[in-house]
């Protein structure tokens, strides 16, 4: 349940990110005031990049509960980091 609530505060990151890696691939233009034609394969793309970027907005309100998530991970791999390690030295 964790993992799906971090998967959903991290969706408008994620969209950014392969808004703006689909358009240095390809050279198109990543604008959101509007879209200019880029035509690949005979699909005009320009649109789905610009939605993708657009999504990004939606970062802004989530920039807390993303570095929640962050802090909530770290915490976590610590604890079993440690647990491990503790193990292996009891067992010596």
């Amino acid at each position: 349940m964790t993992a799906l609530a971090t998967l959903a505060v991290w969706v408008p990151a994620l969209c950014l990110a392969v808004s703006l890696l689909l358009a240095s691939v390809t050279g198109c233009a990543a604008n959101e005031a509007g879209t200019v034609v880029c035509m690949r394969a005979g699909i005009d793309i320009a649109v789905p990049i610009s939605m993708l970027g657009i999504m990004g907005w939606a970062m802004l309100p989530m920039i807390p509960f993303m570095a929640g998530s962050v802090l909530f991970w770290v915490g976590y791999v610590l604890i079993v980091v440690g647990r491990w390690g503790f193990s292996r030295l009891r067992r010596g």
